[in-house]
């Protein structure tokens, strides 16, 4: 079975956004604007439906990939809807991605509402219901009996329509990070505050985990990894939520750099380049001459940029902005959103917020007393330019 798990993850490219925590996963595609990355375990499961495949009873190759291909075509559109309901209450979303049991949608931020969590908790089973339906009656349509159930040989509308059935069902289990937990713990906070009800809600988790694990271990492998995703996923909501509650109010001014020198856009890329030398921070916010914001260069990009271009031709005028009273938990610069972004006022340049800055300083606050501030940013060294 690798149908299994759905959630999301509070916590990247050119100028300011991150990609090496993904180093172990590719991207595919995107739907609605949405990056769809595989993980690279997603090779072990190829691995083991090629072998299966072959086996004198197997379907054969070229209908095992079909049906993988199906299967997770099911998972993504579960996951999109969570996206897209997430996008609707103003919640960017990072990516989708897809691992041998199940898919995960990565939230830049968890909403505060409880009734916008459960919304978008919602939406990944009432997706996966009503593709079952949608399947259910095209397999009626053909003639095809859709009893009994069955998952692995048959046709293969009938088994799309009990698998996404399946994943509806599974989901709803009250356990985090599945959808039902996050639907429980949204309940929950109806009495209580978010982080007592993950709490709660996590104590029930580990029980299902527990339970998931022992089946597992006498009727199917895949129940055991699913319940062991269950028990370190719920570990991880416990701990982001206690993270939650140290630094929801903490604004992009505290971890930013203030007054970052600026590259002037009309300035030679080779001659910036060279004056930069081997120690620089590695991202620039470039401004116009009447100093106003273009957007952010690296030196990669500075380095690349042909012969004779200026800064402002080479610079990311789509790179990230922020304000200095933006939340950083908001702000896309933890656990993979932002690498790097120019924090602009009335069109100025006052700062450089950096996502190992803003790491730093989440460290700090959820390892120590909350009555002591984040430590402030190390200060960038200073380069003359050329202009």
């Amino acid at each position: 079975m690798s149908t299994g798990a759905s959630g999301a993850e509070v916590p990247a490219r050119s100028g300011g956004r991150r990609g090496g925590h993904r180093r172990f996963s590719a991207r595919v595609g995107s739907l609605a604007g949405i990056d769809i990355r595989i993980h690279g375990t997603f090779l072990v499961l190829l691995a083991l439906v090629a072998f299966a495949s072959t086996a004198p009873d197997g379907p054969g190759p070229v209908s095992a990939l079909l049906w993988l291909v199906a299967l997770f075509g099911c998972v993504t559109l579960h996951e999109l809807a969570h996206s897209v309901v997430a996008r609707r209450h103003d919640i960017p979303i990072v990516e989708i991605e897809l691992l041998p049991i199940g898919g995960i949608s990565k939230m830049a931020r968890m909403p505060e509402d409880p009734a916008v969590e459960l919304r978008i908790a919602a939406a990944g089973p009432l997706m996966s219901l009503a593709l079952a339906a949608v399947f259910a009656a095209g397999a009626a349509l053909s003639g095809a009996s859709l009893w009994p159930p069955t998952l692995y040989d048959g046709d293969i509308l009938v088994r799309l329509a009990w698998v996404n059935l399946l994943l509806a069902g599974f989901n709803l289990l009250p356990a985090l990070p599945l959808d039902g937990g996050r639907v429980f713990r949204a309940a929950l906070e109806e009495r209580w505050d978010r982080e007592r009800a993950t709490h709660v809600a996590v104590r029930v988790s580990r029980v299902f985990a527990v339970l998931m694990m022992v089946a597992g271990v006498f009727l199917n492998v895949w129940l055991l990894l699913i319940g062991a995703f269950v028990y370190f996923g719920s570990v991880a909501e416990e701990a982001a939520a206690e993270a939650h509650a140290r630094i929801k109010d903490l604004r992009v001014r505290a971890v930013m750099h203030h007054d970052p020198m600026a590259l002037p856009a009309e300035a030679s890329a080779a001659e910036v380049m060279a004056a930069l030398g081997p120690r620089s921070h590695g991202v620039f916010p470039v401004v116009t001459g009447q100093e106003t914001y273009v957007g952010l260069v690296t030196e990669a990009q500075l380095a690349r940029a042909r012969v004779g271009a200026r800064v402002g031709e080479v610079a990311d005028t789509g790179a990230p902005v922020l304000a200095p009273d933006d939340l950083v938990e908001a702000s896309g610069l933890l656990a993979g959103g932002v690498d790097a972004a120019a924090v602009v006022q009335d069109g100025r340049v006052v700062g450089l917020a950096r996502a190992a800055d803003a790491e730093l300083a989440v460290r700090h606050m959820v390892r120590r007393p909350a009555s002591i501030p984040p430590p402030p940013p190390p200060p960038l060294p200073a380069r003359p330019t050329r202009r």
